[in-house]
């Protein structure tokens, strides 16, 4: 069951991957740096509304999947409320917000991207049921979809001349027929529409850690632009959230899928601490590897990608891009240790750790950015990237009776293999090639990277032996 949730996840990565980075294209030849830095401050301010778009209702169905159908009509009118609470506070918060930022566009971006949140709150709960049903194929083949309905509006509106309102129309219309598509899919909710106040302040009660994770998670994930608008032009953030946006896909597909796939899983055998392990384990190898090996090409070839494809104009953003790939194979143990965490039900030890997490990214934001201007802030903040994966992955495997030894020695298979083979490949391509978009240049930087990958693939193989056949039982099933 795994194998094929895996398989699927991988797949719909791999396609909205491919989606992603083809809108990227063409909104980097028809917006400018200033648009996406308005973008970047949205957001943020989006972010901190993600305790009203996602309240962990999901999860929290999915930990109680023997009660589901007597808790969902409930769960999905809280979801449903919650979500318009948090759409008109995102709306009152515009003002202030386009005023302490200096971003005048900010009004409009916020108040109509204040429509999907109520949306994307009610579509969680047709997630959660499809994981709940192991309806991996189905919950994959909604989400590429999804991401389809996303990347095409974004071409359609950037076209169009939507400038900074491109992300928030194309987002609502996105989630709106996203819904549809989820109702379809799954089977329409009852929605017990006469929620009584005490029964919504019951489950506020019962979920409060899960809504303060969300908070704390929306925080950790765009803290630093909370910090950088303040201390960065808006050009400059807008090429910082570009060259993140190149990379961060990855993690953040990745991540989605794991969520997506594991949970259930591992709620399912939470009490088998033996088995669990041993999940957490073979998955781990393979995961880190295969993060490993997407972000080495990305090292590899970003820099002349960026430079080839859009003739130079956000060749800035390559620092923070390059940077993130290097961080991000460390940081995916991360979401393996917060889902065991999520699994076992120690929302207190993840909201500490989101905490932490949050005012780390903030402190490296501001301390690179003050030595270092802009480059110095992508690289402080992936360094903290990094850093957080290494200590979050083994604080949370001592849940299950994993030892910091084993889980450290787990993260070093393939994170040691992908630091070496990283670094030198970046040395490679930044001495033999210092030119960019020449043919010779571009040669010779997908040679050196084909050579770091089967370099990688070699020593993982050597360090792990149990790699090989547990990528072939999974491609397998």
């Amino acid at each position: 069951m795994a194998a094929k949730g895996m398989a699927w996840a991988i797949f719909s990565v791999l396609v909205s991957k491919v989606a992603s980075f083809a809108s990227q294209i063409v909104l980097g030849y028809l917006l400018s740096a200033q648009t996406y830095g308005a973008f970047a401050v949205a957001s943020m301010a989006l972010s901190l509304m993600a305790g009203f778009q996602n309240a962990g209702v999901s999860k929290a169905l999915i930990q109680q999947k023997e009660n589901f159908d007597g808790l969902v009509g409930n769960y999905a009118a809280f979801s449903l409320y919650l979500g318009g609470i948090g759409g008109l506070l995102l709306v009152a918060a515009s003002f202030a917000l386009a005023a302490t930022y200096g971003v005048p566009q900010l009004v409009e971006i916020l108040c109509v991207s204040a429509i999907s949140i109520p949306v994307m709150s009610l579509s969680a709960i047709y997630s959660a049921k499809l994981s709940i049903a192991f309806r991996f194929r189905d919950l994959q083949m909604a989400a590429i979809m999804l991401a389809f309905l996303y990347n095409a509006a974004l071409i359609a509106f950037a076209f169009l001349g939507f400038d900074y309102m491109t992300i928030a129309v194309a987002t609502v219309l996105s989630q709106l027929a996203g819904y549809l598509l989820y109702v379809r899919v799954a089977g329409r909710v009852t929605v017990n529409y006469r929620l009584s106040l005490r029964t919504f302040s019951g489950i506020f009660i019962s979920l409060r850690w899960l809504i303060f994770i969300s908070f704390l998670f929306g925080l950790m994930r765009n803290g630093d632009y909370l910090v950088l608008g303040y201390l960065m032009t808006q050009q400059e953030l807008g090429y910082y959230y570009f060259g993140f946006m190149l990379t961060a896909n990855i993690g953040i597909l990745l991540t989605t899928a794991i969520n997506q796939t594991f949970l259930p899983l591992f709620s399912s055998i939470k009490e088998d601490a033996a088995k669990l392990q041993d999940m957490i384990a073979k998955i781990g190898v393979m995961i880190g590897f295969l993060c490993g090996m997407m972000c080495l090409v990305a090292v590899g070839l970003l820099p002349q990608l960026i430079h080839s494809v859009w003739a130079g104009k956000w060749d800035p953003s390559t620092v923070t891009a390059v940077a993130m790939a290097i961080a991000l194979p460390l940081r995916i143990y991360a979401t393996l240790g917060t889902v065991t965490m999520e699994a076992k039900g120690r929302w207190r030890m993840r909201a500490g750790l989101l905490v932490a997490d949050a005012v780390g990214i903030m402190v490296a934001a501001a301390a690179g950015a003050a030595l270092g201007g802009y480059e110095g802030a992508a690289i402080a903040v992936a360094l903290e990237t990094a850093l957080s994966g290494v200590l979050i992955f083994p604080l949370a495997a001592r849940q299950i009776g994993m030892s910091v030894f084993h889980s450290s020695r787990l993260q070093a298979k393939t994170a040691l293999p992908f630091l070496a083979c990283a670094a030198a490949l970046h040395l490679a391509t930044m001495s033999m090639t210092p030119e960019l978009g020449t043919i010779p240049a571009v040669a010779v930087d997908t040679i050196s990277t084909a050579i770091a990958c089967v370099a990688y693939l070699c020593v993982a193989l050597i360090v792990d032996r149990s790699l090989l056949p547990t990528l072939e039982r999974y491609l397998r099933k």
